[in-house]
């Protein structure tokens, strides 16, 4: 730019900061609200590769554990070293397994129901996951002292399939949405039902020397139950505002007309 083009800048420039300052204080401020309100709002939510990514990740985990015996000694939920102070046994006991066949059937449902589940939301999976596995490991520890050690991703995979069907059935779109997530839940309570009757899993084997518990499939839905309600609780009570008190604002009454002369 010549020295002649940017003078002819700077003058418009200097004009243009002249008449946005004649401008009384309201202008102004509509000017900037409505500069505002058109630009896109950015990073709000992640895109669709980072959101699947956690669930992929989790399950490789739970693959590459099993090949490594010394971890799954390490990790797996064991009751006397987690009262002796090894507390992250915890949460990564779920990630460790007792047969290739325990680890298949884990990690497939948990792969599935987790990327269904994140596509809805990634924080919808993280606090499922993470209540789960809290959850579980501390119903293991006070409910059922005669359980030494506890293996596997069945609990965490009943979480993830409960919150994904009351999600659909909280906010789904449509009445389809809906009934298919109540029905899914009702299938749920049968299974549980049916596991409580005959005293053994319907869609998990048992290892020589590790049985199914029942109690961290219920506790895992309850888990997932509970994160569900957790995310859909704004878009409820939104639902159940009346129409007119949402963005209600009072108009500013109009300036009286001076009488021409």
């Amino acid at each position: 730019m010549t020295a002649t083009g940017s003078g002819v800048a700077w003058r418009r420039g200097v004009a243009a900061a002249s008449a946005m300052a004649d401008d009384p204080w309201p202008a102004r401020l509509d000017r900037t609200v409505l500069v505002l309100r058109i630009q896109p709002s950015r990073g709000r939510r992640l895109g669709a590769p980072a959101r699947l990514a956690g669930p992929l990740l989790l399950a490789a985990v739970a693959v590459l554990v099993h090949h490594l015996p010394r971890a799954t000694r390490l990790l797996e939920y064991d009751r006397g070293a987690i009262l002796g102070g090894q507390l992250w046994r915890l949460l990564t006991g779920h990630w460790t397994h007792a047969s290739f066949d325990h680890l298949v059937l884990d990690v497939v449902a948990f792969a599935a129901l987790g990327v269904a589940v994140a596509w809805r939301g990634a924080a919808l999976f993280w606090r499922t996951v993470l209540a789960a596995a809290v959850a579980i490991s501390a119903a293991l520890l006070l409910l059922a002292p005669r359980w030494e050690t506890y293996r596997g991703l069945s609990g965490i995979d009943s979480a993830l399939f409960v919150a994904l069907a009351a999600w659909l059935w909280l906010q789904g779109r449509g009445g389809r949405d809906r009934w298919l997530g109540a029905g899914a839940l009702l299938l749920f309570v049968g299974k549980v039902c049916c596991e409580a009757l005959t005293g053994s899993a319907l869609f998990a084997s048992e290892t020589a020397g590790h049985q199914v518990v029942p109690l961290a499939h219920v506790t895992g839905a309850l888990a997932g139950l509970a994160a569900a309600a957790w995310i859909c609780a704004p878009a409820l009570s939104a639902r159940r505002t009346p129409r007119h008190h949402r963005g209600h604002r009072r108009r500013r009454p109009a300036a009286p007309r001076s009488p021409g002369g």
